[in-house]
Parts: C-alpha cells; structure tokens; sequence
C-alpha cells in the first residue's frame, strides 16, 4: 500500500466509496479543513464573540474564495454546540446570520436587508399562507409592502432583546461600499453601529476588500470596531508549507477509488487557486465529481487541469487580491505618524533591557542581559585587538555648567582692527 493509500484509509471510512456520487460530493463538501490563516481568524473572533457583547463591531477583510462563508460556517456550529449543552435543544438560537443583498443602481435600501434578516430569524413562511390568517409581523414580512423600513428595524430590534444572541454575522457587507458619496457610506455604519448598540451583540461582518472603505470613518467607528485581515497563502516558506499542508489534507479526505498524489501538482494548484483555499476546494469539489461521473472515480492530471479555474479567472483574483493586500498595508497608520499627530516622541528602539539590532553591527554579538560594556567577543570566542573600534559610540547630552559662573573667554586672534 502506497503512503498516499495508508493516509486515505485514516481519513474516512470506506463505506462512503459504495455511496452514490452526491454522496461522495456532499461528504467532501461537508468537510471542515483547518489552517493556519483560518485558526487564526477563528481564534480572534471566536474570542471577540465571547468576550464583548457590547456592540462590537468585527470587519473580517479578505479576498474572494479565501474562506469567509466556511469560517462563519464553522463559528454557526460552535455556538450551537455550546447552546445545547447549556440550554438543551429548546433553548433561544445563538446566533442570527444574514446577507447585504446587493444595491441596484447605488441605491441601497436597509429595508430590503432587514426585512431579509427577519425572515431569516423567523424561519420560512407558514404554509398554506393564503388559507390560513396571518399574523400582523407576518403580513409585513412575507407580504411585501411599501414604507415598512422602520417597522422591519423595530421588529428584529425586539427579536433580538428578546432571544439574546451572541452574535449577528453578516455576509457580502461589501455591497454597502457601492455607494455614490461617503458621507452616505458613513450613514450605513452609523446604522450597523446603532443597531449593534441598541441590540446588544456582536456584529460580524465578513466581506472583501472593497469593505476597507467602511472601516475608520469616523472616531467613533474606530472606537466600537475591530479589523481582522483574512489572509490568503503568499510564497513566504511559512506560507508555503501551510498550503502544502491543506493540499495534503484534501488530499487524505478525497473519496477517489484510486490514489492521486495532488502534492506532485502544488504549483499548478497554487497558481490557479492564487493560494485562496476556498477556491481549491472549489475546483478539488469539481474534479472530484468528474472523476466519478466519467472515470469511474479515478482522478487523472487531465481532470484536475480540465476543472481547473482558468488563467485569466486566477489572474484577475490574484491581482485583486494583491491590490487589497497592497492597500490595507498602505492605509494603515504607522506609529510614528501617530506619535508624531499627538506631540511625542518616538520610544527609544534600543534600551538597556533588550539586545541591540542586528543591523547595529557587523558581527553578531554575545547578548546576556548584562549591561556591562562590549570586549569584542567574536562568534569564535576570541577577542578582537580593535574592540573599542567595533562598539556603539553613543553621544551623551551636554550638562549645563554651574549656575553664576561666566563661561571662559577666548584670546583673540589675528588682526582686530
């Protein structure tokens, strides 16, 4: 048995082989792989879902297909997980999740999107609505009216401080930076940002790098949100070796009748996934059900470069994704400019407590602790004949001299006439 086959063999049971081809697909689907960039992502908004509550607002920024819908998948199970081990089945939900319906023509309109969040909150209509009577909430929300906005804002406001969620994810915030002015911008975040007060939970809000334009628009924003930068994998050797890493562990979970080694193909799948690791599963998903509606479940190079997104796809991602990246290193402010905005000085980058910078010296130096002078110690253990030469002269700030006594004078010299 090759290590490709032994590894497979751990990952799954081989009864999902014998299941039909949806099967198959929906079991790769429903496969969770973790990661490096996504563990961290996790971390800090699971932390920032427990810890506030307070109407903190989370921007998780990244590029398509990098994973944000799998995160929030992941972060839905957790919560529910944990609301049925505290409250048992009957409990209140734990969460409400919601998607920023795209604006036609600039024109975003919030009640479109609360309406749309209410329905989610209170599940699908009744059936036989047009036997039964309705409700005056339910006529508002599945019989569709004009002028309902504030209505549709009240009514989730009260589903809220009723159930007490933890959290409030919202996908596809981008689309609320399709606007035509950014005093309009502002006016949308006021809303999410009154709306996380007033209801008391956390609001996430997943979306691509277009969302950089909400973020920081005002001090008060600042103050009330956090932004979190969902990564894709770039060509650092760390990086590298985590997306080698998650090629690996598709690899282990692909329901193929035959063995497949992806790892001799981690170029190809780098490049044409732009290192996004929801687009490689994507693409794996596809070539996984070609596989076995015409080769009899047996993955082959031609399959994986036939499902493969094209060049032009990769590049235009790649190069947003880029281009985001670029801009939120841009936009950041460095320390120095705020030092230098609120009127104090720069900390000192070396003190007594810390080694000196590397780039302070031609040689590396023996580092202790100790703040006794340099000897010259060399990485052979000798000393160096010159080792005054080799330390760091650090000027020393005059001393004013003794109050009331008059400076020395000097004798002239040359002509004075």
């Amino acid at each position: 048995m090759s290590q490709v086959a032994a590894l497979r063999r751990k990952a799954f049971q081989t009864q999902i082989l014998e299941g039909t081809t949806d099967e198959k697909i929906a079991y790769f689907q429903e496969f969770l792989v973790t990661h490096a960039n996504l563990n961290a992502v996790d971390k800090e908004v699971w932390n920032g879902i427990n810890a506030s509550g307070n109407g903190t607002l989370y921007f998780v920024i990244g590029p398509t297909g990098v994973g944000k819908t799998t995160l929030r998948h992941s972060l839905e199970r957790r919560l529910v997980r944990e609301a049925v081990k505290l409250n048992g089945k009957s409990g209140s939900p734990p969460f409400l999740s919601a998607e920023v319906p795209a604006c036609e023509g600039n024109h975003f309109k919030w009640g479109d999107f609360f309406r749309t969040a209410l329905k989610s909150a209170l599940g699908p209509p009744p059936k036989g609505m047009t036997a039964n009577p309705l409700t005056p909430n339910q006529q508002a929300i599945f019989v569709k009216r004009a002028h309902q906005e504030f209505h549709f804002r009240d009514q989730l406001l009260d589903w809220f401080l009723e159930h007490r969620p933890k959290a409030f994810f919202i996908d596809e915030t981008q689309h609320l930076s399709h606007t035509y002015s950014l005093r309009r911008l502002l006016d949308h975040m006021d809303v999410l940002k009154s709306f996380a007060n007033l209801a008391q939970t956390t609001m996430v809000l997943f979306g691509t790098y277009d969302l950089l334009a909400c973020r920081d628009l005002s001090a008060q924003l600042s103050r009330r949100s956090v932004d979190i930068h969902f990564k894709r994998y770039g060509r650092q050797p760390v990086e590298v070796r985590s997306f080698l890493n998650v090629i690996l562990t598709f690899m282990k979970h692909l329901p193929l009748r035959s063995d497949f080694n992806l790892l001799e193909h981690s170029d190809f799948l780098y490049v044409h996934s732009a290192g996004c690791v929801g687009i490689l599963k994507d693409w794996l998903t596809r070539a996984l059900r070609s596989a076995w509606l015409f080769n009899d479940g047996n993955l082959t190079a031609a399959i994986l470069r036939d499902e493969a997104p094209s060049a032009s796809k990769a590049h235009r991602i790649g190069a947003e994704s880029i281009a985001g990246e670029m801009k939120w290193e841009t936009e950041s402010v460095t320390s120095e400019q705020l030092y230098r905005l609120l009127g104090v000085s720069l900390p000192p980058t070396e003190s007594g407590d810390s080694p000196p910078p590397v780039s302070s010296a031609s040689n590396p130096q023996k580092w202790n602790g100790s703040k006794e002078k340099d000897s010259g110690w060399t990485p052979g253990g000798a000393t160096t004949p010159n080792a005054k030469t080799n330390q760091t002269v650090k000027a020393r700030p005059k001393l004013p001299g003794p109050i009331g006594k008059r400076k020395p004078t000097r004798d002239p010299i040359g002509n004075q006439e």
